[in-house]
């Protein structure tokens, strides 16, 4: 494959933005400009009452026409979730949400296996909790997830700590053995707050099967964090 696969990892805040306002239709809008075939969104509402009871995953899978899973980690009250979603141009062929350990907020990481013109590859998505020792807990589970890495594989996320943090160490132990990667070069893209950026808390991480190209932020304030933008191709 020589077209690169664009990927994006963006905290939508539920679509509030900076402005007080909560706009779906902006953040779909950011969305699309940025070009991404694959998108792991953080903070998604279904069904809750200051979302107007929707289904924000399924909203903007329409707006945009890709493909969607959403997998809820909170459960506010009733049938209301909040929590993770994957957008993909591509069809994807299953999904598992798994709930993380930890205290306060309950957190979840969404496994997608995803079809690429007729590779498999695996998406994954989470959202870490504030406090060291959940952070600590979740990142130990969700290296147990992924196991052996056979397929592969991008984890997305806002984790919610800087990378010099040792869980983010971890992670990129864990998925990039032998891989061809920037992310080193890209510490110092800062995406949170989105009005004025000073924290590096979201990140895109590539198992060794992919080359990435580059990592960059796109500027505005859709949300109170930045959209994180990659692009990488398959290592043949």
């Amino acid at each position: 494959m020589t077209k690169p696969i664009k990927i994006l990892s963006f905290n939508i805040q539920s679509g509030m933005g900076m402005d007080n306002r909560r706009s779906l239709s902006r953040i779909a809008w950011v969305i699309k400009c940025s070009g991404a075939d694959l998108v792991g969104l953080q903070e998604t509402d279904k069904y809750m009452k200051r979302s107007c009871f929707s289904s924000q995953a399924r909203k903007l899978a329409r707006l945009l026409g890709m493909h969607y899973v959403f997998g809820g980690a909170c459960k506010p009250a009733f049938f209301s979730r909040f929590g993770n979603t994957i957008l993909s141009k591509y069809p994807i062929k299953g999904h598992k949400n798994t709930l993380l350990p930890g205290t306060g907020e309950q957190r979840a990481l969404l496994d997608v296996l995803i079809n690429i013109n007729n590779k498999k590859i695996r998406f994954c998505n989470t959202h870490l909790g504030l406090s060291t020792s959940s952070r600590q807990k979740q990142v130990n589970k969700i290296i147990e997830l992924l196991g052996e890495i056979q397929l592969p594989t991008i984890l997305t996320g806002d984790f919610n700590t800087t990378p010099n943090d040792p869980v983010i160490e971890q992670l990129r132990a864990c998925l990039e053995r032998k891989s061809v990667s920037t992310e080193s070069k890209n510490n110092d893209l800062k995406t949170y707050p989105s009005d004025r950026p000073s924290e590096k808390l979201d990140y895109i991480f590539l198992s060794a099967h992919w080359k990435e190209i580059c990592q960059t932020t796109l500027p505005g304030q859709a949300s109170d964090h930045l959209p994180l933008l990659a692009a990488a191709r398959f290592i043949s």
